[in-house]
């Protein structure tokens, strides 16, 4: 006979039953099986963001400049528009508690245009990392960039993400990476358009539990 996955309440009726001895051997498999397609559920490995704003513009004249963005309505929105060389600060991305140990992180940026060119657009990231609980010091900035094309569309939203070479390896919660975002040349023919940074975010692969400690060793 085919095991049959049942719900919970399917599953509470059959135990209920038990007063009248009917439960069968494959009634028994049939439980297994549905706590085991249950478990599988609940332990599968999916993405999260872990999400920090384009949080502040340094002085001087390299900060981008607060600029109008979209089409004009009753409450104009602004945004940092980013010429060749203009960087910011990130808020510190803080490593949580429900990544799986040791996956990759993929820093990207969401950024936007308010033109039609397709020429590409370069972005570079600054980072400064160290675990916490007094295991490291944060060391230099590190240096990883990205280039995308243009979409041709103004105010097409853009997320330009690192390659898989330069992905973060995330070993443990509570790390902080300190970011900066500068935009650079291609080397090329720049985007002309004005150039919209507006969000850096870092993709990460959670297996959607918490640690069992909430301090080093977080899982002993």
């Amino acid at each position: 006979m085919a095991d049959t996955i049942r719900t919970i309440a399917e599953l509470q009726a059959l135990l209920a039953d038990n007063t009248t001895g009917d439960i069968s051997p494959q009634d028994l498999r049939d439980m297994l099986v549905s706590l085991a397609n249950a478990y599988q559920k609940l332990n599968t490995k999916g993405w999260k963001d872990n999400v920090s704003l384009v949080s502040a513009a340094p002085g001087g004249v390299a900060a981008p400049t607060l600029t109008n963005f979209g089409t004009a309505g009753t409450l104009q929105r602004q945004e940092y528009a980013f010429a060749l060389n203009d960087y910011v600060f990130i808020g510190a991305f803080h490593v949580n508690h429900d990544i799986s140990s040791g996956c990759k992180g993929y820093l990207h940026c969401h950024w936007s245009t308010n033109g039609t060119s397709t020429n590409t657009v370069k972005w570079e990231f600054h980072l400064q990392r160290a675990l916490g609980h007094n295991q490291a010091a944060f060391g230099a900035p590190v240096a990883i960039s990205v280039t995308q094309a243009g979409s041709g569309t103004a105010w097409q939203h853009m997320v330009a993400e690192v390659a898989v070479g330069d992905a973060l390896t995330l070993t443990e919660p509570d790390e902080l990476i300190l970011v900066s975002l500068k935009r650079v040349t291609n080397g090329g023919t720049d985007n002309a358009d004005t150039v919209f940074g507006l969000l850096v975010d870092i993709h990460y692969e959670s297996d959607r539990h918490a640690t069992l400690n909430k301090a080093p060793n977080f899982n002993a």
